[in-house]
């Protein structure tokens, strides 16, 4: 049966293909590690791979173990450190690709510090920005970044196909226990479909999502703790234009057929799962002790009752700042093929501006809606300004939504 794989949306991602790790003469091997497999590694399956996806136009990334000589940069298990102290370290010969691979200049290459390849480093940004919905995987080891990345793609919401000839340790009986986060292939079937004709893909439509940071009777109603307690410069008057901005953007989304996303804070009453710098933990330390500010469950964390979410709306908890931030608003985006966000809410300075920053950082178009956030004529709105676009809801409505 052919695998549902898709060259023109694929990219091969060749893991930690380096002398240290796949020779046999390498740290890894001498160790007594498991080794590459019987005689060499596959180096000439890696090989073919590379040629057979630059032929097709298909990107190549190497996802590189590299260190510092003094290991402050370590990321890697525990269990590792008995290793040679030039163990994968940059520019010694250990860290260099195995021998017969060379990286094209049209090739790509993403640095790490750990075993996975998407763990703080700019893979899954760069796969947006390639259009990659596919990936090929290939190189090692089945136990550790091979497995690593794969079982930290497959969340993110990437299709991933094991090389099984391409792997090492060849015949690792830990490679099976993947099936559940990848599918498996092999190099000739890689060819195979290379090197049929592409199939045609119907031209997909841009999907806008409206993410509502915030509107919650704490922060904005009249007996909410922000208000009650003094902390917030909104009047009634300032409130009831916000929410009805949200308001009129939430019913033209949802017109659309677009998605329309409610983030809310919600946080246990102990504070432990509360993911906000001390700095605000402090300023709002009286909040915090004499009330139940933002606590999950209370009047004051739900949404003021004007903005009536409906069925279809998704409504996402987190526990501190940006809406992106601990939370699977990134992944829902993807799942709903969203690559463009209307942000509202606030406060402007914080919660706003986190999710407004981390969602560029993480590739969607933004626009800030100005009269939708609060407070009311934030001069923060032209520090935004510089990064996304910032428009009324007037503006909004007549021109975003009516593309």
């Amino acid at each position: 049966m052919m695998l549902p794989l898709d060259i023109p949306a694929a990219a091969l991602l060749l893991v930690d293909v380096q002398r240290d790790l796949a020779d046999p003469g390498g740290a890894w091997v001498r160790s007594g590690r498991d080794t590459p497999g019987p005689g060499q590694p596959p180096i000439g399956a890696w090989q073919r791979l590379c040629e057979v996806m630059r032929a097709a136009g298909r990107p190549v990334i190497f996802a590189l173990t590299q260190l510092r000589a003094d290991r402050a940069d370590w990321a890697l298990p525990d269990s590792y450190r008995d290793l040679p102290m030039d163990f994968l370290v940059e520019g010694r010969p250990g860290a260099a690709l195995v021998d017969g691979l060379v990286r094209h200049p049209s090739d790509f290459a993403v640095v790490k510090k750990g075993l996975s390849a998407f763990q703080h480093t700019h893979l899954d940004r760069l796969l947006g920005n390639l259009g990659i919905r596919h990936c090929v995987v290939a190189g090692g080891t089945a136990t550790g970044g091979l497995a690593d990345t794969v079982r930290s793609g497959a969340p993110l919401g990437y299709e991933l196909f094991i090389v099984q000839d391409a792997v090492f340790p060849s015949g690792s009986p830990f490679l099976r226990r993947l099936e559940v986060r990848a599918d498996f292939t092999t190099v000739d079937e890689i060819a195979r479909l290379a090197a049929q004709t592409p199939p045609a893909h119907a031209a997909s439509s841009a999907v806008t999502a409206l993410i509502v940071v915030d509107m919650q009777n704490d922060f904005l109603h009249r007996d909410g703790a922000m208000r009650r307690c003094g902390y917030s410069p909104l009047t009634d008057e300032t409130a009831a234009e916000a929410i009805e901005n949200n308001r009129l953007l939430a019913n033209a989304v949802r017109s659309r057929g677009w998605p329309v996303v409610w983030a809310k804070v919600g946080q246990r009453p102990d504070g432990l799962d509360r993911a906000t710098d001390d700095v605000v933990t402090k300023r709002l330390r009286p909040l915090l002790t004499q009330t139940e500010f933002m606590h999950r469950g209370v009047w004051g964390s739900e949404l003021v009752d004007e903005l009536n979410a409906q069925p279809q709306d998704i409504v996402l908890e987190k526990q501190g700042h940006s809406a992106f931030g601990f939370t699977s608003l990134h992944r829902t985006l993807r799942n709903l093929g969203v690559t463009h966000c209307l942000v509202t809410g606030g406060a402007t300075t914080g919660c706003v501006s986190d999710t407004v920053r981390e969602g560029i950082g993480l590739g969607y178009g933004v626009t800030v809606i100005s009269d939708a956030t609060y407070p009311p004529g934030s001069p923060y709105l032209d520090a935004l300004s510089t990064i996304a676009e910032v428009v009324s809801t007037q503006e909004a409505l007549t021109t975003l939504l009516d593309r």
